[in-house]
């Protein structure tokens, strides 16, 4: 993790690094997507990858569906404000449809979910 004083700024006041996606991609996500990988339990992975691909492809396929085609029908119904087109919707839909994994898994954690 990088860090900065304050005198470390440029003339004008502005830090020498800034924070942009390119760095993030290249530098912070390696790290976590390494640590994820390297404690991960693979034989709980391939015994349950079947399952796994359920959920995250199919899963998400038709929930980007369900809530896109939701949405286009309470806009032709008149029960928005603004009028969506289908592409607009499904668009909205696949944008929604991705679950973040890590606050499902914090969740699960929780309530103490499938314990392998």
């Amino acid at each position: 993790v990088a860090s900065f004083r304050l005198d470390e700024c440029n003339r004008d006041g502005a830090f020498p690094i800034r924070f942009t996606p390119q760095l993030f991609f290249l530098v912070f996500l390696p790290p976590i997507i390494f640590a994820s990988v390297y404690f991960m339990n693979t034989r709980s992975f391939f015994e349950n990858f079947i399952t796994i691909i359920i959920y995250a492809v199919i899963g998400t396929v038709w929930n980007a569906f369900a809530l896109g085609f939701t949405l286009f029908g309470l806009s032709a119904a008149n029960l928005m404000t603004s009028n969506l087109s289908i592409p607009s919707a499904l668009l909205f839909g696949t944008i929604n449809a991705a679950v973040d994994p890590v606050a499902v898994l914090a969740v699960f954690d929780e309530i103490h979910v499938n314990k392998l």
